[in-house]
């Protein structure tokens, strides 16, 4: 042992900021950026600022609620925007569920409410300003559709289920209703296009995906075929009103929770890790790192959690599909 490690051992300080070290290297670009803070943030976590040092705390204590506080953030950011059309949060980042470090999505909104062009959209002012947020972090995606009348069925899908979950950020208000209505479509319209997204996927990729965009497509297709049940943004919520109207059982509701938890959370950790968000390395030693960041002693331990949580996922996702046909 050398007098380094000895050191370690004895400070707790230091304890942190080395586990942060192994668990969490895609961080320290941002947080050297800070070199006081994080120095008081070695020796005190709770008295982070900012949401850098918020993220470090997270990283070694997942019960601190960094999503909600995240998102708040990336919120007050684009409040400001001086875009002349609308943003809008879309999926985890209108639920308030967006980490660092992975994508959060916005879609763009013409100032007459129409869909409008990446290039003139990109060329605003307020979607500039999404640049300077990403590079503090914040993994922003946006993304447009062409405008109306729709040029295909599938964008019109694609519409709906991004637009599942919204939320207006900034600029004069746009009707959303036509893609927030129960829809009529048939459910295999919808299965041919998870089928196409699925077919993108490489086989050794599909193994160890992080399966979240299965849960996340039965409860859109739940809530956008059922005209009662109400559409509640955050996952849990959502998937409460499902079970409330009887489309899953409260063992399947808790299920799919536990599973998005576990599986939000490695997405997170991948992504501090340094590596795609979406899908489990096979580097034996990044899957180490990835199963010490969950407090494991090894990865074939986090390899069978993650089994668990993606093969529960996709059972409820079949029979939840069988259920809507």
């Amino acid at each position: 042992m050398t007098g380094g490690d000895r050191l370690a051992d004895k400070n707790p300080a230091l304890q942190r900021l080395e586990r942060l070290t192994r668990t969490s290297p895609a961080l320290f670009p941002f947080l050297v950026r800070d070199v006081p803070g994080l120095s008081q943030w070695t020796d005190s976590p709770e008295s982070a600022r900012g949401w850098t040092l918020r993220t470090a705390t997270w990283a070694l204590d997942p019960s601190f609620d960094l999503a909600a506080e995240y998102s708040a953030s990336l919120r007050r950011a684009l409040s400001a925007s001086k875009e002349g059309g609308t943003l809008i949060a879309v999926g985890r980042f209108a639920a308030d569920e967006a980490l660092p470090l992975c994508p959060a999505e916005i879609a763009v909104a013409s100032a007459g409410g129409g869909w409008d062009e990446l290039p003139s959209a990109l060329a605003s002012e307020g979607v500039r300003s999404l640049t300077r947020v990403e590079a503090g972090g914040g993994g922003l995606t946006a993304w447009l559709a062409g405008p109306p009348p729709m040029p295909g069925p599938e964008t019109e899908e694609r519409l709906c289920l991004a637009l599942a979950r919204s939320a207006v950020l900034a600029g004069k208000p746009v009707d959303l209703g036509p893609y927030l209505a129960p829809s009529t479509r048939p459910l295999d319209d919808w299965l041919h296009l998870k089928r196409h997204q699925d077919a993108s996927l490489a086989v050794q990729y599909r193994r160890r995906h992080v399966n979240l965009h299965e849960l996340d497509w039965l409860i859109d297709l739940a809530l956008l075929r059922s005209p009662v049940i109400a559409r509640p943004l955050r996952t849990p919520d959502r998937l409460l009103a499902l079970r409330d109207a009887g489309f899953l059982s409260p063992i399947e509701r808790e299920a799919l929770e536990d599973a998005w938890r576990f599986l939000t959370e490695t997405q997170a950790r991948l992504a501090l890790l340094g590596c795609p968000d979406d899908v489990v390395p096979e580097n034996p030693d990044k899957l180490a790192r990835l199963a010490e960041s969950f407090g494991m002693t090894e990865g074939n331990g986090f390899l069978a959690a993650f089994e668990g949580y993606r093969d529960v996922t996709h059972s409820i996702f079949q029979e939840g599909i069988q259920r809507l046909h």
